[in-house]
């Protein structure tokens, strides 16, 4: 910033406890960032740094052509064989490639239909926050590195995790629900 012009407009400190605060870089990132009310956390960022560069995308929440929806309305009787029958069928999923996450509401409902899975002779990983961290690990490791892998979870896995190669989200809503009271 320096080698560009930048001027400060207080006298700098050299000695700062984390190195000279014109250094410094902060970015704040946010899928949403409102600045509906005064107090709200766009508006108070607004407020404190008057001179932030801010940079937003109209892409955000349009929805992609390239991808293609599909949606099984199930009975319980008929959840657990339609989610089967979903993943076995799958090209992708038989030609061991592509990557596929299943989402559940909480951790007893991934456990619920990891049991389902299991039962059906699907290998597959899981991971939500209830399971050991090493766990955790080595199924966010397998999803990024084993290609054709099947991951369970719950919305922990949603935020902030890089991983190439998904090709199926399969959103299992309602009765995975019912398939945990059970147990």
């Amino acid at each position: 910033m320096l080698a560009e012009g930048y001027k400060p407009k207080r006298a700098l400190d050299p000695d700062a406890k984390y190195g000279p605060y014109w250094r410094r870089q902060y970015i704040f990132s946010a899928a949403t960032m409102p600045t509906i009310t005064f107090s709200d956390v766009g508006s108070q960022i607004q407020k404190m740094y008057p001179d932030a560069t801010w940079v937003s995308t109209e892409l955000l929440h349009v929805s992609k052509p390239q991808v293609t929806h599909a949606w099984h309305e199930v009975s319980d009787e008929s959840f657990g064989m339609t989610l089967l029958e979903a993943v076995r069928s799958d090209a992708d999923y038989q030609a061991r490639r592509g990557k596929t996450l299943i989402f559940a509401a909480d951790g007893a409902s991934a456990d619920a239909v990891s049991e389902l899975l299991f039962g059906g002779h699907v290998p597959h990983v899981v991971y939500h926050k209830s399971r050991p961290k090493l766990e955790q690990a080595a199924a966010l490791e397998a999803l990024r590195e084993q290609d054709g892998t099947v991951m369970v979870c719950t919305d922990a896995a949603a935020r902030g995790l890089d991983v190439q190669g998904i090709t199926h989200v399969v959103q299992v809503r309602g009765l995975n629900e019912e398939l945990a009271r059970e147990k």
